[in-house]
């Protein structure tokens, strides 16, 4: 006869809350971006799509793609009061002997890792305790399971309405301004109650005194309505009880919404069948107040806890465009030999397309979706995934895959193109949710092809850099950090994270990463700046990467190798690895009207360069070592992560500190390493190191790249 589902409705009731203060983010309209916000809709679906831009796009015009649904993460702050039965016949799992205020109190605690949740516990048997008192720190469970014992051990009987009333009290302690929720969990019976606002009687009743008949279920035959219309004095304890509890849930303002969810009263005995049905008068009572949102289990768990239903099936329509009225003519198709990679709840499932242009995602005994291609041309190319479980509330959904321009345009200038069609999440007509279709965002790219390529020119990509093999492109001064002297042991050289960097170490930094391919196209050990001759040490990357067209001199004719570089400067240089547009918007404040105002907001849309706490970039600001190294780490592809790192990796005296931001980015830079590239619920990359390499000599590579791009047979080194 005692309920055990009362875990299992707490957990919908913590699902039903962190849903309720989501709020919709405005779909913006489309530009030129590979990342767009996502879109997120009423009943609580984001929808993302973004396109990564990597070395893959720049040198043959292919580019992944990444579907995201989620629930958007709540905003505005709650304060929810849970009024729970503490009486054996919710307080004990008779079946495990399990005490269920300890399960529930600590699910409970789950609600608080969004630091906008205010949470209160309340319990109730004869009397009523708070037991957490209303506040957004941390609950702890194991207090609360002991109060909530004692509690109920002490104190024998149920009586709802003083739960209410001080689960009311307890609510008024949340923060003004907030909205407010109470979670009521009851069977609906009730022997002891309030005659008045403050005193409790337990011997009397409110219409006259204590009656016997109470334990006479057959004196029990009136509802509500009835028996509050009734002023005579025979009424039964549990009766008036019961309109007690009614007058009690008439006292929680309307601007309190209310969450119920009920149990049936001793249905498991036929003898108490006018009390169970007086029971279920009163839940049915409180379910039908005008601010009670959610009255039983399933439609909680149908309405809440379910934020894309299974069945719901995504299409994706790949990119196309016929008409040149409508912009550029351009043709995207799946790459089909690579592989899907699906993402479902922290689960990844990497799937390739069988004969049938199918794929299963399954792990285990679990097929968590089905993926349907339909390979047609002429805009009708697309995909579906229809999912084979259900996505809840805090689950997140990814789907990856790549797609390549097979016709890019020719002629000279920049061009525009959207990866897809369009993309769209319906949902099946049964399920709950009020909007049945719902749109992705459209992700575009852009491409640049160089001046004379006309109708018969060829598409040239920008040297292209090595962003496979993360080698370690930064070494240490020669130096003993401690003692000042000159070393050979690197474990002792210092670093200089906050230091400064000059020209000359940059290029040579991005001629080190160059691919051998782009390296020995652009070779040149000549060049026209005043101040750079053949016998420096920083010639051939000086040259290299000006032939290129990826770094310049001044006005004057120099290039200042020994010049410290600005924040605009290095901006400048990394954005001209890209081919990308930015949108009119600048990115920051203060770079209107800057020279380099065009390359900060490039650099800027491929996510290269972020600025500072208040907004701005500073683009006159001299660069340090440790902001020039997270930039070419982002230029490279690269995604270090502290807790990814290896033992055995070099570190530097003046590195040591692993709270700072830099961190793991100096060590990205100086290290070299093989590593996996793994992919978090939301989509961003991060690596995880998984062998340590020798560290180059970069003077030996340099003196084989010199001698063979100098011989008959150039471009011969490996």
């Amino acid at each position: 006869m005692r309920k055990h589902r009362l875990l299992a409705c707490m957990m919908a009731v913590i699902m039903a809350v962190s849903l309720i203060p989501s709020t919709a983010l405005a779909a913006g309209t489309k530009t030129a971006n590979p990342k767009p916000d996502p879109i997120s809709y009423p009943n609580g679906v984001s929808l993302g799509k973004t396109v990564t831009d990597q070395s893959a796009w720049r040198s043959n015009k292919e580019a992944q793609v990444t579907l995201t649904v989620a629930p958007p993460s709540p905003k505005k702050p709650v304060a929810v009061e849970f009024v729970l039965d503490a009486t054996e016949s919710l307080l004990v799992d008779e079946k495990t002997g399990d005490t269920l205020i300890e399960k529930y109190a600590g699910a409970v605690a789950t609600l608080l890792s969004n630091k906008n949740l205010y949470v209160g516990i309340t319990v109730f048997a004869s009397q009523a305790k708070t037991v957490h008192a209303m506040s957004n720190s941390t609950i702890n469970t194991n207090d609360v399971r002991n109060q909530t014992v004692a509690f109920a051990a002490a104190n024998v009987g149920t009586n709802v309405q003083a739960g209410i009333r001080a689960g009311l009290a307890d609510l008024k302690n949340a923060p003004s301004g907030v909205k407010k929720y109470m979670v009521l969990i009851t069977d609906g019976g009730s022997f002891f109650y309030y005659s008045d606002d403050t005193s409790y009687s337990g011997e009397s009743n409110r219409f006259g005194t204590y009656n016997e008949a109470a334990d006479n279920p057959s004196e029990v035959s009136k509802t509500i309505a009835e028996l509050r219309a009734d002023t005579s004095l025979a009424n039964t304890n549990f009766e008036n009880a019961i309109v007690a509890s009614a007058d009690a849930v008439d006292l929680i303002p309307t601007d309190i919404n209310l969450i119920t969810f009920g149990f049936p009263y001793y249905n498991e005995i036929g003898a108490l069948e006018n009390l169970t049905d007086l029971a279920g008068d009163f839940v049915s009572y409180v379910a039908n107040k005008s601010n009670c949102k959610y009255s039983n289990f399933l439609s909680a768990i149908s309405d809440l806890s379910v934020v894309v239903p299974s069945g719901s099936v995504i299409t994706d329509v790949i990119g196309y465009n016929a008409n040149k009225a409508d912009g550029e003519v351009y043709n995207f198709d799946v790459v089909t030999d690579k592989e899907f990679v699906l993402n479902f709840d922290g689960v990844n499932i990497i799937g390739k397309l069988d004969s049938g242009n199918s794929i299963v995602f399954a792990s285990g005994e679990t097929t968590y979706a089905t993926l349907k291609y339909v390979p047609a041309g002429d805009g009708s190319e697309k995909f579906t995934l229809t999912l084979n479980q259900d996505l809840l509330i805090g689950q997140t959904l990814t789907l990856s895959y790549y797609v390549k321009l097979t016709d890019p345009d020719l002629s000279s200038g920049t061009h525009l193109v959207d990866t897809n069609v369009e993309a769209n999440l319906t949902v099946p007509d049964n399920s709950a949710s009020s909007i049945e279709e719902m749109s992705f965002p459209e992700p575009s790219l852009s491409y640049t092809v160089s001046s004379g390529g006309g109708s018969d020119g060829e598409y040239t990509p920008p040297p292209l850099l090595n962003t496979e093999d993360h080698f370690g492109y930064i070494i240490g001064y020669p130096v003993d950090y401690y003692t000042g002297e000159k070393t050979d042991d690197q474990t002792k050289m210092p670093v200089k994270p906050q230091g400064q960097i000059t020209r000359a170490e940059v290029a040579t930094i991005f001629f080190r990463m160059l691919t051998d391919e782009a390296r020995n196209e652009y070779w040149s050990q000549t060049s026209n700046y005043t101040d750079v001759s053949v016998n420096n040490w920083f010639n051939n990357a000086v040259c290299t990467l000006s032939n290129a067209g990826i770094i310049s001199g001044y006005p004057d004719g120099s290039f200042k190798p020994n010049g410290k570089i600005t924040r605009a400067e290095f901006a400048t240089i990394a954005s001209r690895f890209f081919d990308i547009e930015a949108s009119g918007v600048d990115a920051f404040p203060d770079i209107s009207g800057h020279w380099a105002e065009q390359y900060i907001n490039e650099a800027a849309a491929a996510g290269i360069i972020n600025g500072y706490e208040d907004g701005t970039f500073r683009p006159q600001k001299l660069i340090t070592r440790a902001e020039a190294m997270t930039m070419v780490n982002r230029t490279l592809g690269r995604a270090p992560e502290k807790d990814h790192l290896l033992y055995d990796m070099l570190k530097w005296p003046d590195n040591m500190d692993t709270t700072q931001w830099y961190y793991a980015q100096v060590q990205e830079a100086t290290n070299s390493h093989e590593y996996e590239m793994k992919t978090n619920s939301d989509g961003t990359n991060y690596e995880v190191w998984t062998k340590m390499l020798p560290i180059r000599d970069w003077q030996a590579f340099e003196k084989e790249w010199s001698d063979s791009n100098s011989s008959e047979n150039p471009g011969e080194v490996v």
